[in-house]
């Protein structure tokens, strides 16, 4: 063969193999194999960016922590009075002080009701950035009408360590409703139910103006509480708190620190029911 000259079956393979597509097999291959690709790496990207929000969810409450403490020098070493959260008007119902409340949360929540302590509103001195109260994996935000009136259900994404008139201390305004807390330590959720010890000696477990020399655990005992026990572990609040699945949530303890307090199967009331002054 001369140079620069083909013959017609060397240049016809030639040919068949420059236009040679993928087969539909070929194609259904690399389908699966992308498809499975996916299945492994998506939920990985999903832990990760759950990961990341949970750290965003813990600079919160250690933000929240430090005002906290800021408030305890500042008002005689006692933790503030604060409603547990705002979820309900009946919330209000003893209450003449606080910051102004108003429904409906989901709608245009122009209807004041009254007024309360409100976390949010109690460490306004000390928090100027009320995003510091939006977790990012619940995504409950601050909310405020025109007149700056808290919207119910859109008091932030954390619970406070108090509790609605049962077993209240002394020095403790009576209030009602919301009660989601004391709901369990008393037993009135059925299967969650505190030890007998515990109800009975109950009154030593609400912060609301506890005086910080009366806190025998500091480092120990809650606060402060992302108001989920399970989303950040992918599972719901109903399934951890009755023991059928492992969960957790970042907490503010009664020393300002915070950190995830992982919750094992059957751990939620070991978690909540633990006393203050024991």
């Amino acid at each position: 063969m001369e140079c620069g000259h083909f013959s017609p079956r060397t240049f016809g393979k030639s040919l068949y193999h420059q236009n040679r597509g993928f087969t539909l097999i070929e194609l259904l291959v690399v389908i699966a194999i992308i498809a499975i690709l996916a299945a492994i790496l998506f939920p990985v990207f999903s832990k990760v960016r759950e990961k990341a929000r949970l750290t965003s969810c813990i600079s919160n409450m250690k933000q929240q922590g430090l005002a906290v403490m800021q408030y305890v020098q500042d008002y005689d070493e006692r933790y503030p009075v604060s409603l547990q959260e705002f979820d309900s008007p009946s919330d209000l119902s003893h209450f003449s002080w606080g910051g102004i409340l108003a429904v409906p949360g989901g709608g245009v929540c122009n209807q004041p009701l009254g007024q309360a302590p409100v976390i949010v509103d109690v460490l306004a001195p000390y928090i100027k950035n009320e995003q510091l109260f939006n977790c990012p994996t619940l995504r409950v935000p601050v909310m405020r009408n025109s007149s700056g009136h808290l919207c119910e259900d859109y008091a932030g994404s954390y619970g406070y360590r108090c509790y609605d008139g049962f077993g209240r201390p002394g020095n403790v305004p009576t209030y009602s409703g919301g009660a989601e807390l004391a709901a369990v330590i008393f037993g009135l959720v059925s299967g969650v139910v505190c030890p007998q010890g515990v109800q009975t000696s109950s009154v030593g477990w609400s912060a609301c103006g506890a005086s910080q020399a009366s806190i025998t655990k500091p480092a120990e005992d809650m606060l402060l509480f992302c108001n989920s026990w399970g989303a950040h572990y992918g599972a719901t609040d109903a399934d951890v708190t009755a023991g059928r699945a492992t969960g957790g949530t970042p907490v503010t303890y009664m020393d300002g620190h915070a950190k995830f307090q992982p919750i094992d199967i059957g751990g939620f009331l070991r978690f909540i029911c633990n006393p203050l002054n024991d």
